[in-house]
């Protein structure tokens, strides 16, 4: 039996959402014939230490708290493991090109997930981009203030925050330069603001809002030169997402063509710069 005729097994590291979520999808799929999860929390888990020393797993999800992400990644790299890491990779830059490489000198894949990339609403707006150049756009997010962003604030990682959204903007308006970046914070939570300038010119504005008890919603504003609007779809969620990144980055594990999207290694790198530098210049905020 070849190699990429053989059951691939995979471990899920981590028993939140998004492990359950991920968990659920290898299940969908050929060739997730078995998969395990492994959590520091439950011992009736396996370890992280087991999953590294199985020989049998070839592909590990990690889904755990972002803190631990680079030196997960790390270990399951030097461990010949292929790795899908939910965002963000790493904190800095240069730790993230540093993964790469290592990945590259394993011979292993490495995969970053940002499902709200390959949202049906995301490529819609990139196809629109494709064909229409505004002369600027507004960004705005808003969510909860629950414990993910209470972690970046009290770390300093305002940019690490605010990634998925520069990332989303990077795949549609391609490499950015940050001009100003401010953030107030009171006890109901966070707000950040940010003006990119892109390759073009275009002037992009990136607002995010993330208080206690707030409805998750986002909406994309474009104006061309005369500042008149133009028309953009409306957000919608698309929670076919998760599916369809398991099935890309197993695509990519077996060397296959997929028919899915992943973020590549400059635009991944391009926004950790990014987000790294918007976090130095916001470190000051007022605690």
């Amino acid at each position: 039996m070849s190699h990429q005729d053989r059951p691939v097994e995979w471990a899920v590291i981590g028993i939140g959402r998004a492990g359950r979520v991920r968990l659920r999808c290898l299940s969908e799929h050929a060739g997730a014939d078995s998969a395990i999860q492994c959590s520091r929390r439950d011992p009736e888990h396996p370890t992280f230490d087991a999953v590294l020393e199985d020989e049998a797993i070839r592909g590990i999800f990690i889904c755990r708290e972002s803190s631990s992400h680079p030196d997960d990644v790390r270990r399951a790299l030097n461990a010949g493991k292929h790795v899908l890491v939910e965002y963000p990779l790493a904190f800095t830059q240069s730790e993230g090109r540093d993964l790469y490489e290592l990945a590259r000198k394993n011979q292993c894949v490495l995969h970053v997930g940002f499902l709200g990339l390959l949202s049906g609403w995301a490529s819609a707006v990139k196809t629109m981009l494709s064909h229409e150049q505004p002369n600027s756009a507004v960004y705005r997010f808003q969510a909860g203030f629950g414990a993910v962003p209470q972690a970046d604030v009290r770390h300093a990682r305002l940019g690490t925050m605010t990634l998925s959204r520069i990332q989303q903007l990077i795949v549609w308006f391609g490499q950015l330069h940050v001009e100003t970046c401010t953030a107030s914070q009171n006890d109901n939570g966070v707000v950040v603001d940010i003006t990119f300038r892109s390759a073009r010119g275009q002037v992009i504005t990136l607002s995010e809002s993330r208080l206690l008890n707030q409805k998750r919603t986002r909406a994309l504003a474009l104006y061309n030169s005369d500042d008149e609007s133009i028309d953009v779809p409306d957000w919608y969620g698309d929670p076919g997402v998760f599916s369809m990144d398991t099935a890309c980055f197993m695509d990519r594990c077996f060397g296959r063509v997929s028919k899915g999207n992943w973020i590549n290694e400059e635009a991944v790198l391009h926004g950790l710069g990014l987000a790294e530098g918007i976090s130095k210049t916001l470190s000051s905020i007022d605690e």
